[in-house]
């Protein structure tokens, strides 16, 4: 497998969602999703604490990350990142989830995932957010 790349950034309060893997059209791709919490990181010094990851490891399809991922609210949350080889994979997972979720989508959030999901998303580099992880 070639080396896994951030494919989605999701943010949240205190952390982020992330997805890496290779790409869909390659045989054999795997994938991982991230959830990173740096809450503690944010206390006071006494009761501060390195910021927690938690990792699904490595899945075996796109499918399988996603049902990963869907252990959050995350179209929910705030898109920051969706790497143009995913694009319509994210935004048929995001219809997905709006399909079949009891709690409704808010209008601005299906906007801004609408708008990172186009072929004419502008997104930060992947180098750009390495600089910020």
């Amino acid at each position: 497998m070639t080396e896994a790349r951030l494919l989605v950034r999701i943010g949240a309060e205190g952390g982020y969602l992330a997805v890496y893997g290779g790409p869909l059209s390659t045989p054999g791709s795997r994938f991982r999703v991230a959830v990173v919490d740096q809450t503690p990181t944010f206390l006071n010094d006494d009761e501060a604490g390195p910021a927690s990851r938690k990792d699904s490891g490595w899945l075996a399809s796109w499918e399988e990350a996603m049902s990963a991922l869907g252990r959050y609210p995350w179209p929910h949350l705030s898109v920051l990142y969706v790497h143009e080889s995913v694009r319509a994979e994210v935004w048929k997972a995001v219809q997905d989830y709006a399909a079949t979720s009891p709690s409704r989508i808010s209008s601005s959030s299906m906007q801004r995932w609408r708008t990172h999901c186009s072929e004419n998303s502008v997104s930060p580099s992947e180098e750009e957010w390495d600089g910020l992880s």
